[in-house]
């Protein structure tokens, strides 16, 4: 099994040295780099983290709900273990290791970010499931001792329990701004947990009955919560996806329309590529631009023929690996930009407001101030040429310009769907 195992691992050491052989910022080797930027800084909160993904539900920083939390989490995760060193103590070692050295990796590259849970997080909700199972099963064979009056106590005591951790379930994703509709996805697991308490117990009236019952609603009541929060955790994740980039969704057809032979220097090169097949080299990237001022800037921008600046919204950083990227990216430059106030050396000339709900600032397109010459003359030219085939004022579609069909309406949300 060792060799196995490292077999397995030799792609991985291979790939991660020709990439550094190929240089940085090409395949593995650009960990490396990421990690000189970040000043070679481990990541102990990944640890906390990798407990937080999975048990998302449970993870609370409320003081009075610590106690709970912390019964709920490691009880019948500290049972699992247990079990699994009784019953299969070899897999039981391989997966404790698998899951220290996956975590300690990931700790020691510095990353905190919680899509690296991915590949670990089953392993505690593995032994965490089968401890809750056990203690299930042996709550059940304990109550039934118990005499009815107290077996039914019982059993309504779990079921209230059951009821009140679906109720914060509910509440917690009625917080989430909701994309694919996740109160309906709980519904169904909670009507889906309540099928299987119900074959648990049996037939009313057979021995144990109540005894089942109350141990699978107890079952029941552990489970919601990482229900809701699982749950919770894909719908922010499927809002990134569909938001995070909506700005780009909104610029691409104003630089279809607008940029013609034109340069802009902006952040989304390759969404922009996506969505209207404009890319390397009419749109540069403000990491090519060292400066230090928009004056600078714009006197760089005029000498590589870069007519419009593009400022789309970022957030601040606030872990080394975003305090890396903004460094990477060369974001202090972008923020010249953000206001859509006056800026030294351009002048303001569009402003794409987003969607009132996503709290972001509009993006900002701005142009040299004197515009590029060449430029002027080509929109100029472009112009009288609209003019003359009987359309409207101002610079008309690149496509239609040069005598081509014009391209169908860009649809935001759809290619944010897409």
């Amino acid at each position: 099994h060792l060799v196995l195992s490292a077999l397995a691992c030799g792609g991985v050491a291979v790939w991660l040295g020709l990439s550094l052989v190929a240089g940085s910022g090409s395949g593995g080797g650009f960990y490396f780099q990421l990690m000189e930027g970040m000043g070679w800084q481990p990541a102990p909160g990944f640890l906390e983290r990798s407990f937080k993904e999975p048990f998302r539900g449970w993870f609370v920083r409320s003081r009075w709900m610590v106690l709970p939390m912390l019964l709920a989490i490691a009880v019948p995760g500290v049972v699992g273990v247990w079990l699994g060193w009784r019953r299969f103590p070899r897999v039981t070692v391989a997966l404790a290791l698998a899951w220290l050295l996956g975590v300690g990796v990931i700790v020691g590259f510095g990353i905190n970010k919680a899509r690296y849970v991915a590949h670990t997080q089953w392993i505690p909700l593995f032994f965490w499931t089968a401890g809750v199972g056990w203690l299930a099963r042996e709550g059940a064979r304990r109550a039934a001792a118990l005499t009815p009056g107290v077996g039914f106590a019982a059993a309504l005591a779990a079921a209230g329990l059951a009821v009140l951790a679906a109720a914060r379930g509910a509440l917690s994703l009625a917080e989430v701004p909701a994309v694919v509709a996740p109160g309906a996805e709980f519904v169904l697991l909670w009507v889906a947990v309540v099928v299987l308490a119900a074959a648990l117990a049996g037939r009313p009236g057979r021995p144990g009955a109540t005894a089942r019952l109350t141990a699978a609603l107890v079952v029941t009541a552990l489970a919601a919560p990482l229900f809701a929060g699982g749950l919770r955790a894909k719908d922010r994740g499927l809002h990134k996806v569909y938001y995070a980039n909506y700005s780009a969704a909104l610029l691409a057809p104003w630089l279809k329309e607008n940029l013609a032979d034109d340069r802009a220097v902006l952040l989304p090169r390759t969404h922009i590529d996506y969505l209207v097949g404009i890319g390397s080299p009419q749109l540069v990237l403000y990491s090519g631009f060292e400066v230090e001022t928009a004056e600078e800037l714009a006197a760089e921008m005029r000498r590589q023929g870069v007519r419009y600046a593009v400022y789309t919204f970022r957030r601040e950083p606030d872990d080394p690996s975003e305090r890396f990227y903004y460094r990477l990216h060369n974001m202090r430059v972008v923020d010249f930009f953000q206001s859509g106030g006056p800026v030294p050396g351009f002048r303001h000339v569009a402003s794409l407001p987003l969607p009132s709900e996503l709290e972001r600032l509009p993006v900002q397109i701005y142009e040299l101030d004197p515009p590029l010459e060449e430029a002027s003359a080509r929109h100029e030219e472009r112009g009288k040429a609209q003019v003359a085939g009987g359309g409207g004022g101002g610079y008309p579609p690149p496509d239609v310009a040069e005598g081509r069909a014009a391209p169908e309406a860009f649809d935001p949300d759809a290619a944010s769907a897409r």
